[in-house]
């Protein structure tokens, strides 16, 4: 079934609005109607007509006031008006424009010059509509494809070339206004052994439960990525030492306190930390280096704890 096209007739003569609303109505079209400006105003904020034909002359508020309300609400600030006149189009033109009317129709209302503007001004509405849809549709499409390039597939956190990027922008914050940042990189334990103990399968599923467990107990604005293998890397914005520690410390806690079922077996791990805060001028490389020594000493020390 088509949808009959809804256009509202914002004048402050009932004669002129009868003559309007029969020619539209015989011509197929749903007619609102309103004899001020603030009638005409909550009807469209209300119905959202698909067109509005506005009287440029009315009493207390006339047609480019009114115009210029209904440009201001966001429901409505798209519709296309028309305005009607019987004065000289010059005076009025300029501020018509400029208040968001798009066309106008002189009074006495000619009927085939009524319908060919208003079947216009519907026509490029209704192509503006699609063409904003198919920006939106691309906007979206855009995004999942970005998701898509800087997330990990099995674990959906980042990848290593995006977290190496949002370092980059962390070392730049703290040249700006010395900022410091601190980078946690961990290594979950005798993962190779849970492989070949349980399967590559069991070995996928404690990635994303170990991915999620990180992801709940940590900030929207601090970053994890999925390492390589078994190793992530997080980055906290301005977060020094000592509180990186705490929230390392956590994490340790949550992962030893977390038991999961696979394939009807009881698993458990544990996890080595270690962290490096960024608080000088030393490279992207140099800064994960140190991060990376610092979990090397963990698991040489025995793993399941924290160096820094």
């Amino acid at each position: 079934m088509t949808h009959k096209k809804r256009i509202l007739i914002i004048d402050d003569s009932q004669f002129c609005i009868k003559i309007t609303s029969d020619i539209l109505k015989r011509a197929g079209y749903q007619v609102l109607e309103a004899t001020s400006g603030m009638k005409g105003i909550q009807i469209a904020t209300k119905k959202a007509p698909d067109l509005i034909i506005l009287d440029l002359i009315m009493p207390i508020i006339d047609g480019i006031e009114t115009a210029k309300r209904l440009k201001q609400k966001a429901k409505v600030k798209e519709i296309p008006i028309i305005f009607l006149t019987t004065g000289d189009v010059k005076t009025f033109i300029t501020d018509a424009y400029q208040s968001g009317g798009i066309d106008y129709i002189m009074k006495p209302v000619n009927k085939e010059e009524l319908l060919v503007r208003v079947k216009t001004q519907l026509e490029l509405r209704r192509k503006t509509l699609a063409l904003k849809k198919s920006h939106e549709i691309i906007q979206q499409k855009n995004y999942e494809l970005n998701q898509l390039i800087i997330t990990d597939g099995l674990t959906q956190l980042y990848t290593r070339d995006y977290i190496l990027k949002k370092i980059e922008e962390a070392i730049r914050r703290f040249k700006n206004n010395k900022e410091v940042f601190s980078l946690i990189m961990l290594d979950i334990d005798y993962f190779k052994n849970l492989n070949d103990q349980y399967g590559h399968c069991c070995g996928d599923f404690v990635l994303k439960k170990i991915s999620d467990l990180l992801r709940d107990n940590l900030r929207k604005t601090d970053t994890i990525a999925r390492w390589g293998g078994e190793e992530f890397l997080i980055l906290l914005p301005a977060v020094n030492l000592k509180n990186a520690y705490h929230k390392t410390k956590m994490l340790l806690e949550h992962v030893r306190e977390k038991e999961y079922t696979f394939d009807n077996h009881q698993i458990s791990t544990t996890i080595s930390f270690g962290i490096a805060t960024y608080d000088s001028n030393i490279s992207v490389d140099e800064i994960i280096k140190a991060a990376d020594q610092k979990l090397y000493q963990a698991k040489n020390n025995g793993r399941n704890q924290i160096c820094y």
